[in-house]
C-alpha cells in the first residue's frame, strides 16, 4: 500500500515557537513567519518556553542560545528529553561561526542552524526543510499504524478521520462563548480536544433543551454535515475548550480516498439518532425522578468511571436543561435524593455515593 497525504505538501498554518533573548530578532523572525501564513508563539524565557512546549501543539522550535531562565541547550536537552516532544525540530541561531557551539548542538540533536547574519531566505528555506521532514516522518508513522492495526469497516473511517484531525490546529474557546448558531450553514465536523461542549435548541418563549454534551475525545455535528444544510442546534462552550475544526472540504477528500469513512459517519449519525429517540421517549413516559437518576448516572459516566463516590461537575441549569425539567423541579428532586443518602452536593457538583441503588431508580 502508498500512503499519500495531499495536505502534507502545504506548511501555512504550522505553529511555530520562537524562543530568543532579542526582542528586535524576535520581531524581525515573526514578521517574516507570519507573512509567510505560518502560526507564531514566542518567549524569551527557556523555563516559559518548556511550558509553551507541553502543552501546545508546536510543530518547530527557532531558538538562540542565551535565554532569561534555561539558556539554549536546557532547551534543546529538554526538548529531546521527552517522548511527546522529541518529533519537534529544533532550529538553533548561533552568533558568528562558533564551531565549538555548533558541535555541542550537533550532539544534543539539534535540527538544523541560522548562523551570523542570516536572511529572510535562508530562514524560509530552514524552516520549510524542517516542517517537511517533519510531515513526511508523520506520514511514515500513519503508514506503519495502518499496516500493524489493518482497520477495517467502522474503525478504519475512524482511523483516517482521526489522522487527519491530528495535522489540523485546534481553536481556543472561552467558557460560554458560542461555537455556532442554529440555521449557520454547516461548515465541517467538530473534535473536543479538551473541555466540555453543549448543543442546545430553544423554542419562542426561551425555553431550552440541551441536546448533546460533548467531552474531550467526542466528535460532533454529524447530523448536520450529513444533511449537507444547516446547523440544527447551537453549541456553546461549558468549559474553556480546544476544538479541531474538519472542514467538509477536507471531509469530501477523505470519503473520496476512503470510501470506509462514509461508513463510519453514518453508523455514528445512526447512534445519535436512537439516543434522541431515547431523550423523546424518556420525556414522554418516564417519571421527573426515573429522568433526573439516568441523566446523573449517564453523564457521570461520561466524565469518568462510574463507582461510588463519583464527581458530577455541570451547572444545575444545564443539567435542568438536559433533563428537560425546571431548575426547582430538579432542585427537590436532588433534594430527596441527598436525604436518601444516594448523592452529596457540593456546590454545583454532585457526588453520586449509591450508583447502583441510582441505577435502580430507572431499572
Amino acid at each position: 500500500m502508498v500512503f499519500c497525504w495531499k495536505n502534507y505538501k502545504q506548511m501555512e498554518g504550522s505553529k511555530i515557537l520562537i524562543i530568543l533573548k532579542d526582542a528586535k530578532l524576535r520581531a524581525k523572525i515573526s514578521d517574516i513567519l507570519v507573512t509567510g501564513k505560518y502560526l507564531v508563539e514566542f518567549t524569551d524565557n527557556g523555563k516559559k518556553a518548556m511550558e509553551l512546549i507541553r502543552n501546545l501543539p508546536i510543530d518547530l522550535i527557532i531558538c538562540g542560545m542565551e535565554l532569561n531562565g534555561i539558556d539554549g541547550f536546557g532547551v534543546l536537552r529538554m526538548v529531546n528529553k521527552f517522548i511527546d516532544t522529541v518529533s519537534i525540530s529544533v532550529v538553533m541561531i548561533v552568533k558568528g561561526d562558533d564551531q565549538y557551539a555548533i558541535r555541542r548542538l550537533m550532539e544534543i540533536g539539534a535540527d538544523g542552524f541560522l548562523i551570523g547574519d542570516f536572511d529572510d531566505a535562508e530562514l524560509l528555506n530552514q524552516v520549510e526543510a524542517r516542517l517537511r521532514k517533519r510531515r513526511l516522518q508523520y506520514e511514515f508513522f500513519l503508514q506503519q499504524q495502518f499496516q500493524q492495526k489493518s482497520p477495517t469497516g467502522m474503525d478504519n473511517g475512524l482511523f483516517w478521520l482521526n489522522a487527519k484531525r491530528q495535522t489540523l490546529v485546534p481553536r481556543i474557546f472561552k467558557k460560554k462563548q458560542i461555537i455556532f448558531y442554529k440555521g449557520e450553514p454547516c461548515t465541517g465536523i467538530y473534535y473536543v480536544l479538551s473541555g466540555k461542549i453543549k448543543t442546545f435548541i430553544a423554542d419562542s418563549s426561551g425555553r431550552v433543551l440541551i441536546t448533546a454534551l460533548y467531552y474531550a475525545g467526542d466528535y460532533f455535528g454529524f447530523q448536520d454535515f450529513t444533511a449537507g444544510s444547516r446547523m440544527s442546534n447551537t453549541a456553546m462552550v461549558v468549559d474553556d475548550a480546544q476544538v479541531v475544526v474538519i472542514p467538509l472540504g477536507i471531509i469530501n477528500e477523505l470519503i473520496q480516498e476512503h470510501p470506509e469513512v462514509t461508513n463510519f459517519l453514518a453508523k455514528k449519525l445512526a447512534r445519535m439518532v436512537h439516543e434522541r429517540d431515547e431523550q423523546t421517549l424518556e420525556l414522554a413516559h418516564a417519571t421527573v425522578r426515573e429522568r433526573v437518576s439516568r441523566s446523573i448516572v449517564k453523564l457521570a459516566k461520561k466524565e469518568s468511571n462510574v463507582s461510588d463516590n463519583i464527581r458530577l461537575t455541570l451547572p444545575r441549569t444545564d443539567l435542568a436543561n438536559v433533563i428537560g425539567i425546571a431548575s426547582e423541579t430538579l432542585s427537590r428532586i436532588l433534594g430527596d435524593f441527598t436525604k436518601e443518602g444516594l448523592i452529596e452536593k457540593d456546590g454545583n457538583d454532585i457526588i453520586l455515593k449509591k450508583v447502583e441503588r441510582l441505577k435502580n431508580v430507572y431499572s
